[in-house]
């Protein structure tokens, strides 16, 4: 796997060079890597510390009280029962097959959406 790409978005405005830069630099990630980190996007510290904090204070909660935060089957889910909001289990969520890639792994993934 390569090094996890560092995309700095400092100089980036609507509409400018270094925007449409850095666009193709997330895009080649993605496909590439599947993952990358972000800087010069000035989003004060204390914001990201307090997100993290909630973040840890939801996930150090017992399975029973997450698993409360699922959404039910609805319009926003597709056959395989994905859906991008609520809680996701430990290996619950299979972005292959989200993708229509049957009989590949799940994803090592616990995540809450809002």
């Amino acid at each position: 796997m390569s090094d996890i790409p560092l995309i700095d978005l400092s100089s980036c405005s609507p509409g400018n060079h270094a925007e449409s830069e850095a666009i193709g630099k997330i895009d080649q990630a993605c496909r590439d890597v599947g993952f990358f980190t972000v800087c010069g996007h000035g989003m004060d510290r204390a914001v990201v510390a307090d997100a993290h904090r909630a973040l840890k204070q939801f996930f150090d909660r017992p399975l029973v009280e997450k698993m409360k935060c699922r959404l039910e089957a609805g319009f926003t889910m597709s056959a395989d029962e994905y859906t991008p909001y609520g809680y996701s289990a430990l290996l619950e969520e299979n972005a292959f097959a989200y993708m229509g890639e049957l009989g590949k792994p799940s994803d090592y993934v616990e995540n809450e959406e809002i």
